[in-house]
């Protein structure tokens, strides 16, 4: 009775507990909307509500996927939360974690693989252990109840026979199938318009019910028997601070009947509202203007309703900048109640970028509600840069013209001018030696009044402290800006002096602009104050490049020493000899923007677009370059169908292509090779690197002290100076090496990485402590699977690094292809002629055109013992054909039986328990028979 009592207790906790978090953490009327709804109309407010506000970009690093793992699913030791497998894992800050996926809980497969909101949405996104998620593949939920083809003890997959469903499943462990469950009400809730794609044995191709009959009594089951549970509420509450939306399922569990269960005739019952509050707008959200031209003006409506209300609620604009404009300053209680749209007018009158915030308060609300204003105004015709680049195509688009009639769209490869001015030097020097410089290669002189400068600082933050440039510049020059306290040559040199945004260190990204607009960049903006970018050091632009770009690419700038002041003034532009067309005069149908497909991955476009008004043509004052992006590597599945002889070999489709490359190969490892480098040939320029490696080291050291075995040693001598070794053909499995910090260098260090797949790993970091010359060796195992090691000098506080005596180890392994880049269409490949008990291994590569993706990670294959049962158990078998019937016969009793279709998918799966065996209903013709026992496997084709 105790018991019983002290369990009561601690389920009344719990509940209050849970009932607290979720009750204080959802905003006043953020479910308004979907009142007094029920069933698919419930389901349909709840879309509109739950989409998010903004999305991570998907991958490592801040800013991206794995920040928000970082921020949602970490403990408090620092080890990542995978609810796929018991691997301890830890994270460093926002980087990839080794041997870990982000894995689409819900396949990205089944809505086409496009990369929309949902291909980055951190509610069905979590880190997942990388062998089970090639295992799960695109496998629907469910239970494992037949042969398993993977278990780690966390996750299952294999054979299933869910009433209403047969096939290979994924299944997770009890403590996480509600919040599967969870996810999945989510996605096809807040993308319930991605219907037309649904692509999966769960789903059906419409926005409701959605679920195969099957599907969501399964999901029910998981959703009821597995409870939203603390980790999901906290874990939401972080997912809410980074999307700016919620999973309905969280917060209310029991919509899940009123949508799909014993509860679709009521409407679900919200908790009453008494506290003020507005529907519309959400507080913090944003409202964008676009970029519009001088004089011309542009509406916004913003959509204006509050519950609540107990007094007239009042509108104002915080700067009043006149740029944008409030007709309505008062709302009654009646009208915000029953909601209005109010107007906001964008007139900006001269170029440049401006912001303003909507407050509305009073009316009783607790707090004043602020929305963002931003537009962009240019007195000038101009593209824009281009947007969602794929590997085949983008959108362009370019400033709208309240007063044209038409826009004719060019595109063509190469180019015969600068698409703009442009950044060609930068000077990040000792004291105040800071300068960057502008070159003009338009061809024509330039108005430098229509161009400003602006800084980021610390790399985070909106871009301020705005500089004017002022006069002319004529083609082919350059235009040098200067701190005031810089050296002579530098200022002597100088076509302009400024101290304000001058004043730059290594992380801080300089912007320049016309009209307004941002055109280009030096140094990477929104990834935090510890990247030193362009500290100590002086960047000269390449020769190849040709136009501007708001993406910093470190590839485009050669890396000199500090106070290398050389080539200033000297900048010239190197112009393909051939201009390649590919649209000539489009015409928009006077929309501004089009989207462009069709191209080739991997390739720089260059375009303009000239304005048709009143019979006239005028072209953009600019051209803007593209690029499209590689394929990704296919995202490769376990390998099905297995035999003695064969096995079927499948990946995900690719959204941009159906041909690839597969290689299938078996390893042998032969002896260890050890590889000794020193830097013996090393000249005062840091060059020649060992055959193979690559490296941006500016310098050697010639004394004893600072070489290892023999003299010279490498120099790194400037933040970010890296070398990094040779890609060796298989995984390192030591690593030595020799380093000294040459001065006195607090607070400088280094960082050791290893290459996984194209994905660097922190493997050590390494501080100033002393000058003392030491060794430091490390051990890998072949999980770690670092073909290649960099070390980069990633802050230098003062003082350099010198580098000698680097020993690689690793096992050589010896490859043998039984197919090598070999041409499938489709996204499966059956291969034959194997020999039993053997390990093989398969990659696969996306192809378009000239472009080839990269390899997948590699899959291993282990075929069974023998293609046949033994001789007397198999001369014993005997099928009788009875109606819709097989009878099997001659079993020993302890043989598993699968029926597949012809193309290998799984249809029923049974163990035997008797001599006899009879399968029913069968409604096809031919079916592929696999009897197996604990040894060997006998397949046959069958027909009724």
């Amino acid at each position: 009775m105790i018991k019983n009592g002290l369990k009561f207790i601690v389920l009344c906790l719990y509940f209050f507990l849970v009932t607290g978090l979720l009750s204080a953490q959802i905003p006043a009327g953020y479910y308004y909307n979907a009142q007094n709804k029920k069933k698919d109309e419930l389901k349909t407010a709840l879309h509109q509500i739950a989409v998010p506000e903004r999305v991570l970009r998907y991958g490592s690093g801040e800013g991206y996927t794995w920040e928000g793992f970082y921020k949602c699913d970490r403990r408090e030791d620092g080890s990542v939360v995978d609810m796929y497998s018991s691997i301890t894992r830890y994270f460093d800050e926002f980087k990839s974690v080794s041997g870990m996926h982000i894995e689409h809980s819900f396949p990205k497969s089944w809505w086409g693989g496009g990369e929309w909101m949902a291909y980055k949405d951190l509610y069905h996104l979590y880190p997942s252990d990388g062998s089970i998620n090639i295992s799960k593949s695109n496998n629907p939920l469910g239970v494992v109840t037949g042969r398993t083809t993977s278990d780690n003890g966390v996750s299952k997959v294999g054979a299933a026979t869910y009433p209403g469903y047969s096939g290979n499943v994924f299944e997770p462990a009890d403590e996480f199938k509600g919040d599967f469950a969870r996810s999945y009400f989510y996605v096809v809730t807040a993308y319930q318009d991605l219907a037309p794609y649904w692509n999966s044995p769960m789903l059906n191709k419409n926005t409701y019910p959605v679920w195969k009959p099957w599907a969501i009594e399964l999901l029910k089951q998981w959703h009821e028997q597995d409870p939203v549970s603390i980790k999901e509420i906290l874990r939401q509450e972080e997912v809410f601070k980074i999307q700016g939306n919620r999973n309905p399922f969280i917060d209310y569990p029991e919509l899940v009947s009123y949508i799909w269960g014993n509860d679709t005739v009521n409407t679900f019952p919200f908790p009453v509202e008494t506290e003020p509050f507005l529907v519309s707008p959400k507080n913090g959200s944003t409202i964008d203007c676009g970029v519009i031209m001088n004089g011309d003006s542009i509406l916004q409506q913003v959509f204006v309703q509050g519950a609540n209300i107990n007094s007239n609620v009042n509108l104002s604009l915080s700067l009043n900048n006149q740029k944008f404009f409030l007709r309505t300053l008062s709302i009654n209680k009646t009208e915000i109640t029953t909601g209005l749209n109010i107007n906001i007018a964008f007139k900006p009158v001269v170029s440049g970028s401006f912001k303003d915030t909507l407050v509305i308060q009073g009316g009783g609300l607790t707090k004043p509600f602020k929305i963002i204003l931003k537009g962009h105004a240019s007195k000038d015709f101009m593209v824009l840069d281009a947007e969602e680049p794929t590997p085949v195509g983008a959108k362009l688009s370019w400033i709208a013209d309240t007063r044209a009639t038409d826009y004719k769209l060019t595109v063509y490869q190469g180019a015969s001018s600068a698409g703009n001015l442009l950044f060609s030097s930068y000077v990040e020097g000792s004291g105040y030696n800071k300068a960057v410089e502008i070159y003009n290669g338009t061809g024509k002189t330039v108005d430098l009044s229509d161009y400003m400068l602006m800084k980021q600082s610390n790399g985070s933050g909106d871009f301020k402290v705005p500089y004017s440039l002022s006069g002319s510049l004529a083609n082919n020059k350059t235009y040098l800006i200067a701190m005031n306290d810089s050296r002579n040559v530098l200022k002597t040199q100088a076509d302009a002096v400024n101290d304000s945004v001058m004043s730059f260190n290594g992380n801080d990204a300089i912007a320049l602009y016309h009209n307004g607009i941002m055109i280009d960049i030096i140094g990477y903006k929104d990834v935090g104050s510890s990247l030193m970018w362009g500290e100590n050091k002086t960047l000269k632009r390449k020769s190849t490049v040709t136009h501007p770009s708001v993406q910093y690419d470190e590839n485009q700038w050669d890396v000199y020493s500090i106070d290398y002041f050389d080539l200033l003034g000297s900048h010239a532009i190197a112009y393909p000899a051939i201009q390649s067309p590919v649209l000539n005069s489009v015409s928009s149908q006077n929309k501004p923007y089009f989207i462009v497909e069709g191209l080739n991955p991997e390739s720089t476009y260059t375009y303009y677009v000239d304005m048709v008004k009143s019979d006239k043509t005028y072209k953009s004052v600019n051209t803007l370059q593209f690029t499209t992006t590689g394929l990704n590597a296919p995202e490769v599945n376990d390998a099905d169908n297995i035999t003695g002889t064969s096995f079927k070999a499948n990946w995900e489709p690719d959204l941009y292509t159906n041909n690839y490359l597969i290689d299938v190969f078996q390893v042998s490892d032969e002896e260890e090779v050890i590889i000794n480098e020193g830097f013996d040939n090393i000249g005062s320029n840091g060059k020649p690197l060992p055959e193979g490696w690559t490296g941006t080291a500016s310098g050697n050291y010639t004394s004893v002290g600072s070489s290892g075995a023999n003299i010279p040693s490498l120099a790194l001598k400037n933040t970010s100076e890296y070398v990094q070794t040779k890609e060796y053909p298989s995984a390192i499995t030591q690593f030595s090496y020799m380093y000294r910090f040459a001065s006195a260098a607090a607070g400088s260090y280094f960082k050791v990485e290893g290459n996984d797949n194209g994905q660097w790993i922190e493997i050590d970091s390494i501080g100033y402590l002393n000058t003392s010359k030491t060794t430091i060796t490390y051990s890998f195992t072949s999980e770690d699977n670092y073909k290649s090691i960099r070390i980069v000098y990633t802050h230098k506080a003062s003082g350099n690094i010198a580098l000698d005596d680097f020993v690689i180890k690793y096992g050589n392994q010896s490859v043998d292809y039984i197919l090598q880049d070999h041409p499938v269409t489709g996204n499966e490949k059956l291969i034959e002629s194997l020999s039993p008990n053997t390990d093989y291994y398969y990659t696969v590569k996306s192809v378009l055109g000239n472009s080839v993706s990269p390899s997948s990670e590699r899959v291993k294959v282990t075929t069974q013992m023998s293609n046949a049962l033994s001789s007397s158990n198999k001369d014993n078998i005997k099928l009788i054909h009875k109606g819709n019937s097989i009878i099997i016969m001659g079993l020993n009793g302890n043989e598993e039986i699968s029926l597949y279709t012809t193309t290998g998918i799984l249809l029923r799966y049974q163990k035997a328990s008797q001599h006899n065996v009879e399968i029913s209903n069968l409604k096809s013709d031919l079916y592929i028979l696999s009897i197996r026992n604990q040894d060997n496997i006998f397949s046959i084709k069958i027909m009724k």
